[in-house]
Formats: C-alpha cells, sequence, structure tokens
C-alpha cells in the first residue's frame, strides 16, 4: 500500500496557449551544492531561515549600500523561496503576468536574501545580499511559445551587498551583516517578506492550508507558506524545471532533489489537461538521471501552442 502525496512539486503549466502565450516564465537561483556563507564566513554557513526574493525596484530608486533602510519601502517582490540548506541552494520559476511597474522591460530584476528583516540590540543577526545583472530586465508577458529567461546568482555581474563568486575563493555566495532598524510588525512589510498580496481576497486566503487565513497567520507571526506547528504538515520540494530546445522545439525537463525521501519512494511523472485528472505519463518521459541524489526526467512531446498540458512530480511513499 502506497500514500501518494500529489501535491508534492507546484503545478508547472507547459505548452499552453492559456500560459506560454500569455505569460512569460523566468526560471531563478543559484548553483546547486555549493559553498554558501554569512558575513562571518565558514563555519557558518547559509542556513535554512534564508528566504530569497526575485522582484525589483521602484523605477525611480537605486539601491546602493548607503540607502538600505530605504530598500524595502521602494521593494516588490515577485516570488519568495527559501534556501535548501541541505543542497546548499535556491531556485523559483516564476510566471509574469503583468508588464505593470515595477515589473517593465525598461526595469531591472534583483535576487534579493534575508534571514530577517528587523534589526536591534536583541536582534543583530540580520544577514542580507542583493545582486543582479545588466541583462536582467523583465521580459514581455505576452507572446508565443518561448524559451524561458533564465537568472542565475552565477551570473550576477552588480552585487549592491555581500558578495558573488569572489575571486580566488570557492564561494559562490556570502551575505553581509546588516545593522539598519525597521519596523518588522508592519502587515505591508509582512507580506512583502512573503511575497503574499494585502488585498483583501489575499488575507483572507489560506495558501498553507494550516486553517489560519494569511492575516490570522500575520496576527499569530507564523509563516504564511507553510503549515504551523500545530497543522498536518504537507511536504513540499522547489521542482527544478529547465527547457531544452532542439532546433524550433522545446522539450521541458524536471527534476526533484531525493534527499530525505524514504527508501523505496517511487518518483513518477504525471500529467493532466484540466488540472483535475491526473495519470501516470512514464511513458512521455525519458528518465535522463536517478542516482541517489535526483530524479530528473526529459519529455518526449515538444511543447505545442494551444495543447494544454500541465506536468508535475508525484512520490508514493512506501
Amino acid at each position: 500500500m502506497t500514500t501518494r502525496l500529489s501535491l508534492i512539486i507546484p503545478l508547472l503549466a507547459l505548452g499552453l496557449s492559456a500560459q506560454l502565450a500569455h505569460s512569460a516564465q523566468v526560471l531563478w537561483g543559484s548553483a546547486r551544492l555549493a559553498f554558501n556563507y554569512v558575513s562571518t564566513g565558514e563555519p557558518n554557513a547559509l542556513g535554512s531561515d534564508f528566504t530569497f526574493q526575485l522582484g525589483s525596484f521602484d523605477p525611480d530608486f537605486t539601491p546602493t549600500a548607503d540607502n538600505i533602510s530605504s530598500w524595502l519601502a521602494h521593494w516588490t517582490p515577485a516570488q519568495s523561496v527559501d534556501y535548501n540548506a541541505n543542497t546548499r541552494f535556491f531556485t523559483g520559476s516564476y510566471s509574469l503576468q503583468t508588464t505593470a511597474a515595477p515589473f517593465t522591460s525598461a526595469n531591472r530584476a534583483y535576487i534579493f536574501g534575508f534571514n530577517r528583516w528587523a534589526t536591534s540590540a536583541a536582534n543583530s543577526s540580520a544577514e542580507w545580499i542583493l545582486a543582479t545583472a545588466p541583462n536582467w530586465r523583465w521580459p514581455a508577458a505576452v507572446g508565443g511559445i518561448a524559451p524561458p529567461v533564465q537568472w542565475s546568482m552565477s551570473n550576477a555581474e552588480t552585487v549592491v551587498l555581500g558578495t558573488v563568486n569572489a575571486p580566488n575563493s570557492s564561494t559562490h555566495m556570502q551575505t553581509a551583516k546588516v545593522n539598519t532598524l525597521l519596523e518588522f510588525l508592519n502587515l505591508e512589510l509582512w507580506a512583502k517578506r512573503y511575497a503574499i498580496g494585502t488585498d483583501d481576497a489575499s488575507l483572507a486566503a489560506d495558501f498553507d492550508g494550516d486553517g489560519l487565513s494569511n492575516f490570522e497567520e500575520f496576527e499569530q507571526a507564523t509563516h504564511p507558506l507553510k503549515p504551523n506547528e500545530t497543522s498536518t504538515p504537507i511536504e513540499t520540494r522547489a521542482p527544478i524545471i529547465e527547457f531544452v530546445s532542439d532546433s524550433s522545439e522545446l522539450f521541458t525537463e524536471l527534476g526533484l532533489f531525493k534527499l530525505g525521501l524514504p527508501n523505496g519512494a517511487a518518483l513518477v511523472p504525471e500529467v493532466s489537461s484540466d488540472l483535475i485528472t491526473w495519470r501516470p505519463a512514464t511513458d512521455e518521459f525519458d528518465v535522463t538521471d536517478d542516482s541517489i541524489l535526483i530524479y530528473r526526467v526529459r519529455s518526449k512531446n515538444p511543447a505545442v501552442t494551444g495543447e494544454a498540458r500541465y506536468y508535475r512530480i508525484a512520490v508514493e511513499l512506501p
């Protein structure tokens, strides 16, 4: 008998007129299994308390190391993901649905990492990192099928705070200590911390399914994207999502890190056309890697405009 965790990976719509034809996808993250440290260096590595966000500042604001106290007032996150301390990386997949400011093609995108926002005498361990590159400009949110934009910390050319790929060092990322006092228990800043909205619908929603609305999570200082300690946890893992181009066709490759899964767990790619009915799709994928560390599959079918296909990886526990 097996238990199926069918929601273990966020859903990804591929080859759809409803998805790819009306949005642009940004794949962003950092190098896997890299050496990442806080400002004090070894042995103080980045931990699971770190969050990374993809977003932009207001068009008339340029962040510098001298105006840190003003960053959050001008910052709009598009997506927020947790840092994986076991595999030492973070990754996200964001579908751009709007070209409204600050997500315009003329405005630069940034990757912002932090472990906390408020600092004081009793909270002096805030560590931040902020990086960008000249070509990190938001794509148009409409158009035909096109490869996703890929932004990685490995390619960051402008590091506003912290370091990335320091010369003569094996360190990939290193955060910097921040001593700027901020008002943390503020609804707007709290919502930015998790990249959720402050409109009535967003605050009334229960994103992590633990029975508490997002506003109640704010009031109780709990995580709105993870079930709280009194709830039954649902394990979620960030997927590895890559696109392989063959001539004019695009093929999708999905992966999942296997660390922490019990022995005998089976990983099965599934497909749906309506997000309601799912079926195993092992015959539609080639397994490209099934090692101790990772499970990776590549679609045999190219993305087709106007054809609805949604992919996910399900884990069957023994």
